[in-house]
């Protein structure tokens, strides 16, 4: 499901690291819309999450709890490693801030920094949480929760999510 999502807000699966997913917006192929993209995607994960719990609990289930962080800057990306294992990578200060940002995230929280806060505030409601501490800042910073869309993204994003669990029933899981 989340692999969907990404791929329909043209994202990049970088990896899959336990029951977490690392994903990029803006590489390898430029896209001006990256943070848009990644904030509908991070919204499209939250509402199917939250659609599959709702199943969940009518079956008597246990719930799935997911936090999201994001983050934006200048990284390196490309093919990394040597001729004996490579694989397709990010790395730099914003790929590390987004990873704390999904540590700090509880479930249903999408955790995002000052910077794309910024640039999408027009767009989303938000929770500001000020003077939070994250490892490798000598300074608390400022983050954002994103709560929900407004009506430029939501119906985009409702879509997806439809289509995503659409997919899932196809293949064969009961959502």
């Amino acid at each position: 499901m989340v692999t969907n999502i990404v791929f329909r807000f043209e994202g990049t699966i970088d990896k899959f690291i336990g029951d977490a997913v690392m994903s990029v917006f803006g590489s390898p192929i430029r896209n001006l819309s990256h943070l848009e993209q990644g904030v509908k995607a991070a919204m499209a994960v939250k509402l199917a999450v939250e659609r599959m719990n709702s199943l969940r609990a009518e079956r008597g289930e246990t719930a799935l709890e997911m936090g999201i962080g994001l983050d934006s800057g200048e990284v390196i990306v490309g093919n990394m490693g040597s001729s004996v294992r490579m694989e397709y990578t990010a790395v730099g200060d914003p790929v590390n801030t987004a990873s704390r940002l999904t540590d700090l995230a509880r479930g249903g929280e999408i955790l995002v920094s000052e910077f794309i806060y910024g640039r999408v505030a027009a767009d989303v409601a938000a929770e500001e949480m000020r003077g939070v501490y994250l490892k490798g800042f000598d300074k608390p910073v400022t983050l954002y929760n994103i709560k929900e869309l407004g009506p430029r993204w939501k119906d985009e994003v409702e879509g997806v999510v439809s289509l995503a669990c659409s997919v899932l029933r196809e293949e064969g899981f009961v959502i």
